[in-house]
């Protein structure tokens, strides 16, 4: 049975197939634009690539120009960067170039209107209202103001002025319009971290350039004064040097006539000569009395010239230093009981026996106990202490003590007293005698063994000095390569100057 169809059929199949007709031009129309969106979003990713390789801004911009006009239309476009200095908006790109008066001035026109700050503040495209453009520049165009914006920091604004004349931009357009303004951002800032970079590194390299001039002017002055420090040096030690064996030459030369002078004052003060007149006596003292003062004075120098030119030596061996004291006993009581001085000593039992030169620490102790008594008042008190002392360096040392309660020592001579020939008073008219080299002798013989010598004072009040003395010989071995030869000298001269503090009657020599 045949179906018979109807006008009216005919109508409804025709309006299915416009519909189907408009729903397949819809989705190719759909599609394609998705086709386009994918296209600019892969160029996209190749303008990023392409403005990433770049740190120059004009380079950067030349890109981002063709970027933007393959996105829309674009008639005129401008980049605006914010100054560090004055943070004020400055042009530094147009194209093409005749544009630049035009978009300054428009630049200027939205930054009255308020339309610039809003965008800054929204941080995102903005297309300027018609009313608010130049009418008589821009009539019939679009503006769009792009901020160029990181995270924490404003780079710039784009400038972008079509030439659509009046239709809308495609919100696809515009959005990868914003996608292209933000990767631009991210580009300027690093090109303009680059520039200040590579500012930085330029005055770096300046300030290395002209420091290493200073350095090299500042070396050749210095090596100059060197060459003239090292001529100076080599003349002082020759001089000093010469000196030394001056002294040691006039010193042997005077020892001589020196002994003999004393030693015949004695025969006449012993009366072998004869019998003199009290008068004759007195001046035979005096005579007597200079003549050891001078031989003193004489054996000083003779040791200090044989310290400084190194032919002095330490020949050390292990005693017990009670025993020293006890063999001083003779030599320094009469000292202190002609000023009627309290003196006394304290050397614990458990005192371990010292490694040192006998001969040359006797001659410390006598020396200190000598200016003790001298610069201490009648009925003073001196006395000597000894104890166990440990070093920084966990070494232990013995630490000998020589007080008194004298004229005392003002700070700024503390230093001075243990230099040769310097003494607190100076003066010709000073009222303690003396040469100014004990103390330096003093000084001199503790270092030869290793040890420190210091003082504490307090003006009017005494003075305490302290030198330390090894234990064990691990120090000194090296020092007694001349050994017996110098242990016979000191204590030859040694000899000499406890006969001179006795007043022995014997004949010197």
């Amino acid at each position: 049975m045949e179906r018979t169809i109807s006008s009216g059929d005919v109508q409804k199949f025709a309006e299915q197939l416009e519909e189907a007709r408009k729903r397949i031009s819809a989705l190719e129309y759909t599609n394609q634009a998705v086709l386009e969106y994918l296209s600019r979003l892969e160029s996209s990713g190749e303008f990023q690539e392409k403005i990433e390789l770049s740190y120059d801004i004009p380079q950067i911009f030349e890109v981002l120009l063709k970027e933007i006009r393959r996105l829309i239309r674009t008639e005129a476009c401008a980049l605006f960067t914010v100054a560090p200095d004055s943070y004020e908006f400055v042009l530094k790109a147009a194209m093409p170039d005749e544009s630049k008066d035009i978009c300054q001035q428009e630049i200027k026109a939205q930054i009255e209107y308020g339309i610039f700050s809003w965008a800054l503040t929204q941080r995102k495209l903005t297309m300027v209202p018609p009313l608010f453009l130049n009418r008589h520049k821009l009539r019939g165009k679009n503006v769009i103001l792009a901020p160029l914006t990181t995270s924490n920091k404003t780079i710039g604004m784009l400038l972008i002025v079509t030439s659509l004349e009046g239709k809308y931009i495609p919100k696809e357009s515009l959005k990868l319009l914003s996608i292209v303004a933000k990767q631009t951002s991210f580009a300027i800032e690093n090109a303009l971290l680059y520039q200040e970079l590579k500012q930085y590194n330029r005055m770096l390299e300046q300030r290395v350039t002209e420091r290493t001039r200073e350095l090299q002017e500042n070396n050749k002055k210095l090596l100059s004064a060197n060459g003239k420090l090292v001529e100076t040096n080599v003349r002082l030690k020759e001089m000093e040097r010469v000196k030394t064996e001056f002294l040691a030459n006039v010193s042997h030369e005077l020892r001589t006539p020196l002994t003999s002078i004393i030693g015949f004052s004695e025969v006449l003060l012993d009366g072998l000569g004869g019998d003199l007149t009290e008068q004759q006596k007195e001046y035979i003292r005096n005579i007597h009395g200079s003549g050891k003062r001078l031989l003193t004075l004489v054996n000083d120098m003779l040791d200090l010239s044989r310290i400084e030119s190194g032919k002095m030596s330490v020949h050390c061996t292990q005693f017990d230093l009670k025993d020293l004291m006890e063999e001083l006993n003779p030599v320094v009581l009469p000292l202190i009981k002609k000023k009627r001085q309290k003196f006394t000593i304290d050397i614990p039992d458990d005192i371990p026996s010292v490694y040192a030169d006998r001969f040359k620490v006797r001659q410390i102790i006598l020396n200190l106990l000598d200016n003790a008594s001298k610069f201490t008042p009648p009925e003073g008190k001196i006395e000597v202490n000894c104890r166990l002392k440990r070093e920084a360096d966990a070494r232990k040392v013995l630490l000998i003590s020589i007080s008194d309660t004298g004229i005392g020592i003002k700070p700024e001579d503390q230093e001075l007293i243990f230099a040769p020939f310097r003494q607190v008073d100076g003066s010709p008219s000073r009222q303690f005698e003396g040469t100014g080299l004990g103390l330096a002798i003093c000084k001199r013989l503790v270092e030869m063994h290793g040890g420190k010598i210091w003082v504490e004072s307090q003006q009017g009040k005494g003075s305490t000095f302290h030198f330390t003395l090894p234990l064990e010989n691990g120090e000194l071995e090296s020092r007694e390569e001349e050994g017996d030869q110098n242990c016979e000298e000191a204590s030859r001269d040694f000899s000499e100057i406890e006969k001179d503090q006795r007043g022995d009657s014997s004949w010197p020599g």
